[in-house]
């Protein structure tokens, strides 16, 4: 394999634990269908090490995370990893140059104050200009900031060097298969979209609960917190496509013009009505079976008199001819009593019973 003839994909953070849980497992599937032969991953980390020792790094995380692990198939994939080790800094990544490909993938595998930081390193060392032929991108996953300010602030850092078209931000539920179905579901499903409106639906509810608690996430969890973390990206993804008008072409800029459609529209919720369409909260001491479970005050890394919620949820109402009146949950927490996942969407009840079959009062449930 050549750089001449392959693509690239550099990994910022390649050390980390977003690489080893999830970004190296995903490449490790992708890699027995038989999807990265042309493909080069670059490593590009703080810590001093071999190109043979991140492999070995590597293999042990995709033994501990990858579903159906096989060793010979994992060999053959650790064998296209490379590693380069250096700072955020244009001086030190640009030592990386010579191993680029005319098209090249930057993704920041980084905590996310690095993001600017990483981007404009990059842009500095010439990597945003691709080559004759080529191409560049630069992969951000959220949080984009932490508000509106601090999203403008990393939107200027990337766009000093990036054009907003090569700056790829991501949302990996939009890669799950029912997110990716729910779209088709809706518009090509004679028997839904007619009644895909407020003449028929009587609310909404999206909902991710988990059973675990922060576990290993603590020191970037407590300065995110449920709204940050899942609420205003996930769930805001999920809410969006379930509301918003069919496409008129299958495009990615017409798509998110909908979407953006859809929170524009939005009843603006304020401190005058926050109690009424907004939740906090965060867990407690508990058992689950036969095991004691801490506080999220009590866990590692957790600041003893943290404020950060691991519950919050949302009613959203929007204001369109379409969504007139029906309310949308939106709800993420964490040590919930059970795992969920899913978008509910109740009917409104049929005009009188069904003897011995329905009740005029019972929900209908989709």
């Amino acid at each position: 394999m050549t750089v001449a003839a392959a693509r690239t994909l550099v990994i910022l953070g390649a050390t980390g634990d977003l690489t080893q849980r999830l970004l190296m497992p995903a490449l490790y599937r992708l890699h027995r269908q038989g999807l990265t032969r042309d493909l080069r991953i670059l490593g590009y980390a703080m810590e001093p090490w071999s190109r043979a020792r991140f492999q070995s790094h590597i293999d042990k995380a995709l033994r501990a995370f990858a579903e159906g692990f096989d060793a010979r198939a994992a060999a053959g994939f650790v064998k296209q990893l490379d590693y380069a080790s250096g700072q955020l800094t244009s001086q030190d990544v640009s030592a990386i140059a010579e191993r680029l490909s005319p098209g090249t993938l930057f993704y920041l595998a980084l905590p996310p104050p690095l993001f600017g930081t990483a981007a404009q390193a990059l842009g500095a060392a010439g990597f945003a200009q691709p080559p004759r032929g080529g191409w560049r991108r630069l992969v951000v996953e959220k949080p984009f900031g932490t508000d509106l300010h601090s999203a403008e602030v990393l939107r200027t850092q990337m766009h000093q060097h990036w054009d907003e078209a090569q700056v790829l931000r991501i949302d990996h539920f939009l890669g799950k298969e029912a997110t990716q179905n729910l779209m088709v579901m809706r518009f090509a499903n004679r028997l839904l979209e007619p009644v895909w409106n407020a003449q028929h639906i009587a609310q909404v509810q999206i909902t991710y609960a988990e059973t675990l608690g922060v576990e290993h996430r603590a020191a970037y969890y407590d300065k995110a917190g449920a709204l940050r973390d899942m609420l205003q990206n996930h769930l805001m993804q999920l809410f969006s496509l379930a509301a918003m008008e069919p496409l008129s072409t299958w495009d990615g800029e017409v798509l998110r013009d909908h979407k953006v459609e859809v929170l524009r529209a939005v009843k603006p919720i304020d401190h005058r009505n926050l109690d009424a369409h907004a939740v906090r909260g965060q867990y407690r001491a508990g058992r689950q079976g036969r095991k004691t479970l801490p506080a999220y005050r009590r866990e590692p890394g957790v600041a003893r008199g943290s404020n950060t919620e691991t519950f919050a949820a949302l009613r959203l109402e929007i204001d369109n001819w379409r969504w007139q009146g029906v309310p949308f949950y939106l709800r993420s927490g964490k040590r919930l009593a059970a795992e969920t996942s899913e978008i509910a969407v109740q009917f409104r009840r049929v005009p009188g019973p069904l003897p011995g079959l329905v009740r005029a009062e019972e929900p209908n449930w989709l």
